[in-house]
Parts: structure tokens; C-alpha cells; sequence
């Protein structure tokens, strides 16, 4: 049995709302949903068919599933076979493409990231992540897919890492470049980089697995260019936390415009076998606490302020059981290349 990191450390010191806004996220929903409601039917209120595509699972490679709402749009289903949750139909593969190159969304998306509340939170994020990898492995070449403005690759290149990072949007990409002053930037994807086999010791990908079209395939490439025994760290929304089975369509992971594919543990888990790693650790992270008293309060989720208070040691050890059940909202996975 994978062990569980302990992530009770890292909440926020703000609730919800205020750090929705305090990051800008409120905005970036707001981009996104003026960007759907350019591309959906009237009529119906879902995605219009010339911007969808059907797909399989990407775990049982079929399309065998079962719907279990609408939401913003799109369809979630499940699959009858392994579990996984997903949208389907999805957004075509050049609009994706398109999203993530350098749409309006994506470029806001760098403003939250950049905000000074964020980038606290972050370094101690990363630093703890960081911590935990380096129980594992030795220090080497790094690499984080989808690396964003390069926060994560700039704290372990200070903790003694050689950091390569991919980024297809442009803006952040420069970021990392000028700010960070990060060199080894590619923007592309991990299938065109052309790194050699066995080349990294780990790799990071945060709240990447989630977006892209092919998981499989960005695993397997993975799996090529990780030395033996390299080990990949990253996280995902957790389409089985607390919060999503509570608000379903209502929660901000269940938005098929820029989440293709939404994970339980043990779905990943499925997921990460096929492609030939091992767990080593896995556990959640966020418990959301706040979120879930907003919607029982009838209020928004994410804006609400719910007059619901409870006593500071009952939230306290609510918190700790969501997350001690590995229901919070993001799961938090480290996975190994086999060493022979």
C-alpha cells in the first residue's frame, strides 16, 4: 500500500472566497464562461456539434460509458468498465490546441499564478513536494511538463536541481524565462521535445494530467526519458473529494472546456499501472471545507460567506477526516519508474 503525504501543513490561510479573489480566479471563471457562451447552442445550452468530438476511455480504450450530468456545457460520463470519469463528446483537438497556445483564459490564468497570495502558497507547496521527492531520489535533472511561469522549477533549481521545463502558452513561458531566468524552456509538447531515454531523474506536473488530450501517451513518454527508478510528482483535481460529490457540475473541476479527463485515486491508480509505474505515495490535499458550508448555505460555492460557522476545532477536525480519507479536492501522487 502506497503511503499518504501528510498535507495538513499547507492550508490556506484565507477562506475560499477571499482567496478566489485576492488570486483573480473569479476572473479567469468568468473568461471561460465568455468563451463557452460563444461556441453554445442556444437552443439546447451545450457546446454546439461542430466543436466536439467523440473519444474513448483512456484507461479501457472503449466507449462504453454512462452519463452522470451536464455541466457548463458538456457531458461527464463514466466509464462501465474502469471508472474514470470524463467529457464526452470533448472539445476538438485544435481548439485545445489553440486554448492552451495563447487564448485570453489561459494568458489570465498567469495573473493568478502571479499573485502574491499564490506565489506564498506555492513555495511552500513546492518546497514540501520537493522534500518528499527528494527522499527517493537523488538530485539531477529535473523536468515539469506544463510548467507554467516556472515557480516550481525555480525552487528546486535553488535546492540544487538542473531544471528543464515545457509550456505551451507563450506568455508563461516568458515568464519563467525573464523572471525566473529559467534556460532549458521548450514550447511544446512532451512528445516533440526530443529529450533521450533515461535522461531525467523526476518530473513535476501540476494540474496538467487533467488537460491534456492523451494521458497515455504523455505517460509513456515520460516513462521514456525517466532514468530507472526516476520517480514524477504531480497533481490532479479529485473527482472523488468531498466537494465534487457534493456540488457535482457546480464544482470548479467539473468544467469540460479545460478539464478533459477527472481522476479518483483509483482510477489513477488503473491509469498509472497500465503505463509501467509504481505508487509510492499518494494522499489529498484542500479539503474544502468552506466551499461545501457555502453551497449547504444556498450560496455560491466559491463567493459565498456562509453564516454555517462552525467551532475552530470541529472545522479543524473535519478538515483532517477529508483529508486523512484522501477526499480533498486535488490528489497529490508520487509514482516510480521501475529501476529494472
Amino acid at each position: 500500500m502506497a503511503k499518504k503525504i501528510k498535507n495538513k501543513e499547507l492550508r490556506r490561510k484565507v477562506d475560499t472566497r477571499d482567496f478566489v479573489k485576492k488570486t483573480g480566479r473569479d476572473k479567469f471563471w468568468k473568461l471561460l464562461q465568455k468563451q463557452r457562451d460563444l461556441i453554445t447552442d442556444k437552443k439546447t445550452g451545450g457546446i454546439r456539434k461542430e466543436f466536439l468530438a467523440r473519444v474513448k476511455c483512456v484507461i479501457c480504450k472503449k466507449d462504453d460509458s454512462e452519463k452522470i450530468f451536464h455541466g457548463k456545457g458538456f457531458d461527464f460520463v463514466r466509464c462501465k468498465k474502469c471508472g474514470l470519469i470524463y467529457t464526452n463528446p470533448r472539445m476538438k483537438e485544435e481548439k485545445v490546441e489553440k486554448l492552451y497556445r495563447g487564448e485570453a483564459p489561459v494568458d489570465v490564468w498567469v495573473d493568478v499564478l502571479t499573485s502574491p497570495i499564490q506565489m506564498e502558497y506555492d513555495k511552500k507547496k513546492f518546497d514540501t513536494r520537493l522534500a518528499i521527492l527528494e527522499k527517493y531520489v537523488k538530485k539531477g535533472k529535473i523536468l515539469d511538463i506544463g510548467c507554467s511561469i516556472g515557480h516550481f522549477l525555480k525552487i528546486a533549481e535553488k535546492r540544487g536541481w538542473d531544471p528543464y521545463g515545457l509550456e505551451l502558452n507563450k506568455r508563461a513561458a516568458n515568464y519563467a524565462r525573464q523572471k525566473f531566468r529559467l534556460k532549458n524552456i521548450k514550447e511544446v509538447i512532451l512528445e516533440k521535445a526530443g529529450f533521450p531515454a533515461n535522461y531525467f531523474s523526476a518530473a513535476g506536473m501540476w494540474g496538467v494530467l487533467e488537460h491534456i488530450l492523451n494521458p497515455g501517451s504523455v505517460l509513456k513518454e515520460l516513462h521514456r526519458v525517466l532514468k530507472p527508478g526516476g520517480v514524477v510528482i504531480f497533481s490532479v483535481p479529485n473527482a472523488g473529494s468531498l466537494a465534487a460529490r457534493i456540488l457535482q457540475e457546480k464544482t470548479s473541476c467539473f468544467d469540460g472546456t479545460v478539464h478533459l479527463w477527472l481522476y479518483t485515486e483509483e482510477t489513477l491508480r488503473k491509469l498509472l499501472k497500465k503505463m509501467g509505474y509504481k505508487v509510492l505515495e499518494i494522499s489529498s490535499e484542500q479539503p474544502e471545507l468552506d466551499t461545501i458550508l457555502n453551497y449547504l448555505d444556498y450560496q455560491h460555492p466559491y463567493l459565498g460567506r456562509s453564516r454555517l460557522v462552525l467551532d475552530k476545532k470541529l472545522k479543524r477536525d473535519l478538515e483532517n477526516i477529508i483529508l486523512e480519507s484522501n477526499m480533498g479536492y486535488k490528489l497529490i501522487v508520487i509514482a516510480q519508474k521501475p529501476k529494472k
